[in-house]
Formats: C-alpha cells, structure tokens, sequence
C-alpha cells in the first residue's frame, strides 16, 4: 500500500511526536510524508539545497520525506496515493485544506493525537473530507464521538503510542549513575503539558539550593500565543519566569542528548492534561517522553487527571496537577529518602509497561485495522 502521510511544519530540526507517528505508519505500510511548509526562498533559488534538506530529514525519520508549499504541490505528492493521512493542525494555517485534500480522491484518515485539537484543530475535526479517524487512546474516542466533534458514522480505529527502547544499561547500572537531587522536564512549553503549573513547582523547588533542576523543551527567550497567555500576561508568573524559569531553560534538544539529560536525573516531571483525556493504565497511551524517561532510568513526575488508576503509582509518582498545594506536594516526592532498590524496581516494572503496552505490535495491530476499515 502506497501512502502519503501530510504534515503541516515550519521546523524540521527535531523529530517530535508528530514526525514519529508519520514515520511509523509510512514504515508499516509503505509512503511518504508530505511535508505541507514554507518553502525557504533560498531552496527556490536552487532546488538542489531543498532535495538535500529532504534527504537530512529521510534520513533522520527513515522514511522518504518531500516538502511541499502550494496546494497543487500537496496534491501532486499525494497524485499516486492508496490513501492520505493528516494530522491536525489550525485552519488558520491551512485555510484552504478541505479544497487541497477534496482533489485528492483516494480514501483519507484524520489521524488525532489529543482532545487538545478540539480547540486547536476544530475545523479540520469536524470536516467531512474525513472516512475514517485514528487516535492513540480510547479515552480520545470516548470524549470526541460524546460531544459530536467526529463522525460516529464513520470508523474509528484506536491504536497506542510507540516508543523503542534504546538504553542498553541495566536499572542497577542506572542507579549507580543517578544524582538524587537531579530534577528535570524534558517536555515543551505548552497549555496541555501544563507548563504554567511546572513553572510554580520549579520556583517552590529552586528555593532549595541543594535541588539541580533543568527545564529541557523549554527556551530561555521562550515566546509565542501558550507563552503570553499563560504566563507573560500574568505578573506572578510572569516574575517566576524572569526569576527562575529562563535560567532553568535549557532549549530544544534532539535525540543523540537523551542520555545524557536524562540518565543522571532522578525524577522527571511532566505534568500532561487535556479535557476529556487521559490513560488508562494498559491502554497504551503513556506520554513518549515519559517513556523516554523510564528508559533512561529517570521516574517520571506526572499528573492524576491524566493517568486513571492507581496501578500507575507502580511505576511513577503521581500528583493532583490542579492542586493549589501542587508545588510542596511535588517537593516532598523529590526530597524524599534516595532508596537505590527501590528506584531501581520502579525502573524495570516500567521498562516491563512500555514492553507490553507501547509495542510496535501493538500499533501494527491497530493500523491493519484501519486500513481494513477503508477497504470494508
């Protein structure tokens, strides 16, 4: 099967969420990703600069990879397609999509990262261009098909997220590498990571000199509309950012970093939450750099809202992320006693989740229904 996989990007410096799901499915099933973006004027100028930024970026997701900027330039990458598949993204940014994709006349599939994109992406959920959806897990089903955002007429396959572990140490050889009052984030800036709240543990924990922390995805000179209207227009937060979260920042970071970041941490706090989502544990749906984390041996921080159940707490801490005691909740968690045994266990019953739950089998599974799905 023939398939194009179309994003929309002005950044392919790293490889997130988004460009990993597009490499898995073109992988399983054989396309490329069309990479909807501004064309820089001087790959205009000579193309050659163009096929050779195409070509760094097949590399890195190791699946072919064309850039494209007018919607005749989409349409004619997507001209041999079995199917197209999307991922969200603001109208605003694609006003003319419904047009673009309509030319197109294989099947095509919304694929749904967050319940974030009822907001973010609402034009694009509610279009009808769409014959089947996919997301990561089931609770993004639940909540769309309840408030009419999809088609409930239509399929919609549920499948999980992926993440291959890399580490090649053993938990005791973590351990023996940890700096127990190593504190980090390795998420981005944004309303559904809870950045805001992060920022409020942070400025509670850096009054204690004896705790190292380090925001990783968060930029010193950290701008955009999530920036301003979670913490530049409010002084409170505003003034923790200038008093503490620009020096904690420490930028993006690509993947060769990992280890480093993460490998000497002990904990690291990612505080995810959209309405209407969240994990079920088993479900397959345990943030990627979570994942990344438990990998590197680092135990993740992370929200109560989002991870439903208690066998969570077997292999992260968890916290009530809307709690105005958020803060001196967090910090008794990263201040407690260094137990090596007991970290070292936490990081194998994680190792064993991701195993299980967030297996290449598992998401293989889920797009052979999909593509069943269109062929019914």
């Amino acid at each position: 099967m023939n398939v194009c996989f179309i994003l929309r990007s002005n950044s392919w410096k790293y490889a997130g969420g988004q460009r990993t799901l597009a490499a898995n499915v073109c992988r399983v099933l054989g396309g490329t990703i069309v990479a909807s973006t501004e064309i820089k004027p001087k790959w205009r100028r000579h193309p050659e600069l163009q096929l050779e930024a195409e070509q760094q970026a097949s590399v890195q997701l190791g699946v072919p990879v064309v850039f494209a900027e007018t919607d005749d330039e989409v349409v004619a990458a997507c001209i041999d397609a079995d199917a197209v598949f999307c991922i969200g993204f603001r109208a605003k940014k694609w006003p003319t999509f419904e047009d673009c994709l309509s030319r197109i006349k294989c099947k095509k599939v919304a694929f749904i990262l967050a319940t974030s994109e009822t907001m973010n992406a609402g034009a694009f959920l509610r279009s009808r261009i769409w014959d089947a959806y996919w997301s990561e897990r089931p609770m993004i089903r639940e909540y769309l098909r309840a408030k009419g955002k999809v088609d409930a007429s239509k399929p919609y396959t549920v499948g999980c997220n992926v993440y291959q572990p890399s580490c090649p140490l053993t938990a005791e050889q973590l351990v023996e590498h940890k700096e127990p009052r190593l504190v980090v984030s390795n998420s981005r800036f944004a309303s559904m990571k809870r950045s805001a709240e992060l920022l409020g543990v942070f400025d509670h924990l850096s009054r204690d000199p004896t705790l190292r922390l380090e925001a990783w995805g968060w930029k010193p000179n950290e701008g955009g509309f999530s920036f301003k209207e979670l913490v530049k227009i409010i002084p409170e937060r505003f003034d923790a950012w200038n008093r503490i979260g620009k020096h904690l920042a420490q930028g993006e970071y690509s993947a060769d970093q990992v280890p480093g970041i993460l490998s000497p941490a002990r904990f690291a706090i990612d505080l995810t939450y959209m309405r209407g989502d969240g994990s079920r544990w088993g479900d397959g749906g345990l943030q990627y750099c979570q994942a990344e984390a438990i990998d590197w041996g680092t135990i993740p921080v992370c929200g109560s809202e989002f991870h439903l159940g208690a066998e969570w707490s077997s292999i992260m801490h968890l916290v009530p992320a809307l709690d105005p005691k958020l803060p001196k909740l967090v910090y008794d968690i990263v201040t407690q006693r260094w137990d090596p045994a007991g970290h070292a266990d936490m990081i194998e019953r994680g190792r064993e989740y991701i195993e299980k739950n967030l297996s290449f089998e598992r998401f293989n599974a889920s797009i052979a229904e999909l593509v069943g799905s269109l062929e019914g």
